[in-house]
This record gives structure tokens, C-alpha cells and sequence, in this order.
């Protein structure tokens, strides 16, 4: 069936969080903070006045994580405040999930302490992602999560070794320090 005809037969709206999903991953993966950040910021609109949002916590979850991720993209002082809200509605979310996903906060957030001065607190954050993702039942991305958390505890501890475009993930910030979760 075509998605037109699936369009035609009025079922479209029904799957407008995932398509809002889809438009805040390729801002991410195309490095475009602000499309990114309005992207997550509609569909968590969606969610609030949609007649068709269904799993509102996982989207809320989910938009949320990819807020802070947009913001992280290419840090700026002046989004601490915004940075901070997504970060701790996401691990509310995270938690009403009882999700087994909560290394992806922990390497947001252990970026997120990198910027704000607290190195040695992004390390103990990096290290528990990295002991976290260990015992995740998340088999998927397990691998790619480890090579992620790997390299970021290397910039971390100052042994950069590589350029923007040699990091593991295809999400990464602006200065090529950080690999961010491709969620």
C-alpha cells in the first residue's frame, strides 16, 4: 500500500509523531542545531494536543532526550537552562518507562557536565554509561553505544586522537569532541 493511498484513507495523522521523530533524527545526523531543536519542540507539542498521540510518555521521553541532543549539537551557555530541563524530563520519562536505555541520559548528560566545567563529574557520568550499557538487554545497538561511550571517555581524559570526521557515531557535536546517541 502507498503512502498516499494510506494518506487518502485518512490514517496519516495517526503516525505524525513518528514522521516529527523522523525530521529531529535527520536534523541531528545533518549537524542542524536549531532545525533540531524545533523539530523536538513540535512534537512535543503534538503530544500535549493531538486527538492521535498514543505512547505519549515514550514520545515525551524521546523528543525530550532529542532536545537536549539538539542543543549539545553545538553548545552555546546561553541554552544551559533549556539543556537542563530536557535532561531531567527525559530521565523523569526514562524512569516512568522503566527503560533500560538510561546510558543515552547519562552520555547526554556527562557531555553536558564537559561544557559546564565538571570534567571530572562527566568522567564518573561517561564510566557509568559505559557499566550500564554493559548490562542493557538493548543487543542492537549495544556495540555502537560502546565504541560511542569508548572515544568519549578518550576526549574526556585528553587523549584526542581523532578529527570530527573520525568519530564512531554520525551524530556528533560541532567541535568533533563528543559522539551524541543516535536515538
Amino acid at each position: 500500500m502507498s503512502a498516499c493511498k494510506i494518506y487518502e484513507g485518512g490514517g496519516a495523522e495517526t503516525k505524525e509523531l513518528n514522521y516529527l521523530r523522523k525530521k529531529v533524527q535527520l536534523a541531528l545526523l545533518e549537524g542542524e542545531t536549531e532545525k533540531a531543536v524545533q523539530a523536538a519542540e513540535n512534537g512535543l507539542a503534538q503530544i500535549d494536543f493531538s486527538p492521535h498521540a498514543y505512547q505519549q510518555t515514550f514520545f515525551k521521553w524521546w523528543f525530550y532526550h532529542a532536545l537536549a541532543e539538539g542543543y549539545l549539537l553545538n553548545y552555546n551557555v546561553k541554552n544551559t537552562a533549556a539543556i537542563e530541563n530536557a535532561l531531567e524530563r527525559a530521565h523523569l520519562y526514562s524512569e516512568l518507562l522503566e527503560s533500560n536505555k538510561k546510558f543515552y541520559y547519562l552520555q547526554l548528560r556527562s557531555v553536558y557536565m564537559y561544557y559546564l566545567g565538571k570534567k571530572e563529574r562527566a568522567i564518573v557520568l561517561n564510566k557509568e554509561a559505559m557499566e550500564l550499557v554493559e548490562t542493557s538487554n538493548y543487543i542492537m545497538k549495544k556495540n555502537s553505544v560502546k565504541s560511542q561511550l569508548i572515544e568519549n571517555n578518550e576526549s574526556l581524559c585528553g587523549n584526542v586522537s581523532k578529527t570530527q570526521h573520525e568519530v564512531y557515531s554520525q551524530i556528533h557535536t560541532k567541535d568533533g569532541l563528543f559522539n551524541l546517541p543516535c536515538i
